[in-house]
């Protein structure tokens, strides 16, 4: 499921929350991720999120429908 963010100081490649932010202060947009529900749409079953090791973000340049279908989004350092 994907979930648009606006951050101001997000990573220039795919990486997970708590690499991208480690040893800082996560923006609200992101610390309100954790610990709530969350919905997944291929089971339709809800879930409580609980480690941000499972979530990504990804630059919106990567998200386009191009980069996706080559596979540039796989850049994981």
């Amino acid at each position: 499921m994907r979930v648009g963010v606006n951050l101001e100081d997000g990573p220039a490649n795919k990486r997970n929350v708590s690499d991208a932010y480690y040893g800082k202060t996560q923006p609200p947009q992101l610390q309100a991720v954790e610990g709530h529900k969350v919905l997944c749409i291929k089971t339709g079953r809800t879930f409580i999120q609980s480690n941000l090791d499972d979530v990504f973000l990804v630059p919106v340049a990567m998200t386009s429908q191009k980069a996706i279908m080559t596979g540039s989004t796989d850049n994981e350092s």
